[in-house]
């Protein structure tokens, strides 16, 4: 199935997205290189090493290297999201533990844990904010956020219209896994 974007892609509207960390990327083309050498690299190895072995590019050996790598990641990102639960939770009831027992900071067997408290801004009423912020002559540091600037965008050109002013559209590339 085709994505809404494939006539945009196939008008050539846009450029393909632009590398933004190049010593990322070489990265990326370094571990290309290994798996289509057919190198076992060791973020490969402790998934199922024996299914990694491609000896030919072909684009079902690397779909099927994608789906388990895509795999690992969501349980690593399972895993994230309930250590996160878990941290807080510790983080709650630490905290709670140092106020009942006047304490600001403790050492474990190689490092310390402090309490520290930090003031934290939430606009509550954000026309308000707004009017002081060009008050205070600061609206050029005023700017949509990332994700609506993007949906905005996307909008515009599915209608055939350019681009906001000030914004660059490029095509980004990305695959879709689906579970069968």
């Amino acid at each position: 199935m085709a994505s809404k974007y494939a006539e945009l892609k196939a008008e050539g509207r846009l450029e393909p997205e632009p590398v933004e960390d190049q010593r990322y990327q070489d990265r990326v083309d370094e571990k290309k290189r290994a798996i289509l050498a057919g190198v076992r690299q060791e973020l490969l190895e402790t998934v199922e090493p024996e299914s990694f072995e491609i000896p030919t590019a072909s684009s079902a050996a690397l779909a099927e290297v994608f789906s388990v790598l895509r795999e690992r990641k969501d349980k690593i990102k399972e895993l994230e999201s309930e250590t996160n639960l878990a941290l807080e939770a510790v983080s709650q009831l630490l905290v709670d533990a140092y106020e009942a027992e006047d304490l600001t900071s403790l050492k474990t067997s190689d490092r310390s844990v402090s309490i520290q408290h930090e003031p934290v801004a939430k606009v509550e009423d954000p026309e308000k904010f707004r009017l002081w912020c060009i008050r205070e002559g600061l609206e050029s540091m005023m700017s949509i956020p990332w994700v609506r600037a993007n949906a905005m965008t996307k909008d515009r050109l599915l209608a055939g219209s350019p681009e906001p002013d000030g914004i660059k559209a490029f095509m980004r590339v990305k695959l879709v896994l689906r579970k069968s």
